[in-house]
């Protein structure tokens, strides 16, 4: 069984498996400005029908392409 913490940029970084609030599958393409102070996750979201789509979020997960906040980013950990 897994469950869904905060994001976390870190456990990103390393691998961890990333979903959206509503537990639809995440690739994260990369991370902008790490070196800055404006960093941003950009990433592919894939909905129920297989489409991906392309949305940037920030450093907490925050989903800036949409107000819709089920497509905020998850770190989904086995229990």
């Amino acid at each position: 069984m897994s469950k869904l913490v905060d994001f976390d940029i870190d456990k990103a970084q390393n691998g961890a498996k990333v979903v959206t609030r509503s537990g639809l599958k995440v690739k994260i393409l990369y991370f902008l400005g790490l070196y800055s102070e404006i960093l941003q996750v950009v990433a592919l979201v894939k909905d129920i029908c297989g489409k991906e789509e392309y949305y940037e979020f920030g450093i907490f997960g925050n989903c800036l392409s949409k107000e819709d906040t089920d497509l905020d980013l998850f770190i989904e950990e086995d229990d």
